[in-house]
């Protein structure tokens, strides 16, 4: 059976709520009264449906009645029951849906989302756009050697061959592998980008040709030995 009706807050300080027997066969009489406010019943047929005596559920129709909630015309083969106030308890078809709906909007308010949000995809930087962050972080990074070393290697990160997620963390990785001491081997650090652009700093210092040193022993000379 679809419907609903309410049950107001202040029911459940008063003497029918007090009483669990009470209270279910109340609950069952606006269920039975639904949707017109009325019911015909047979005892043994309605004692049966609460599995309770006939004689019990008799004598709780009448405290229903004396509560004045109910009103009941009794002959010796059925029972005709009225809720009082019918209005106040019953809601319709529409009003139902709407309470039901608003519930479950509420219910899914409440959950936490299950789906997983979607990740931004990932947009490969141009190498003006790689030039303008490394000169706002004052690097010595080649921008284009960094856009050819990702771009070749399809944007994915080192030996791990996962996709790259965020260029500029790659740019800042490049600066701590490249900003720290020389290696044992008195060579730059493990960064290619940053070795690209040292090796301009030292164009300035003469080529020395085989056969020069002998030719100029000055040229190796220590300038105490001069």
């Amino acid at each position: 059976m679809a419907g609903s009706v309410r049950l107001y807050l202040d029911s459940l300080d008063g003497p029918v709520f007090a009483d669990p027997w009470l209270w279910k066969l109340w609950c069952w009489c606006l269920k039975e009264a639904w949707p017109s406010g009325s019911f015909t019943t047979w005892r043994a047929l309605a004692a049966a449906s609460l599995g309770v005596s006939e004689s019990k559920w008799y004598r709780g129709m009448r405290r229903l009645a004396s509560e004045q909630i109910i009103t009941q015309k009794v002959n010796s083969k059925k029972t005709q029951v009225c809720v009082e106030n019918w209005p106040k308890y019953c809601i319709d078809q529409v009003q139902s849906e709407q309470i039901v709906s608003a519930s479950r909007t509420e219910e899914s308010a409440k959950k936490p989302s299950t789906k997983k949000e979607k990740k931004a995809k990932f947009q490969k930087p141009t190498v003006e756009e790689i030039r303008a962050y490394c000169t706002e972080r004052h690097n010595d990074i080649d921008p284009e050697y960094f856009f050819h070393h990702y771009e070749a290697n399809g944007w994915v990160q080192g030996s791990s061959g996962k996709p790259l997620v965020n260029w500029k963390s790659a740019v800042i990785k490049w600066e701590h592998n490249e900003y720290g001491q020389a290696s044992s081997n008195g060579r730059l650090g493990a960064n290619p980008g940053r070795v690209h652009a040292e090796a301009g700093k030292y164009d300035d210092i003469p080529t020395i040709v085989a056969g020069e040193a002998e030719a100029d022993p000055d040229l190796f000379s220590p300038p105490g030995d001069k």
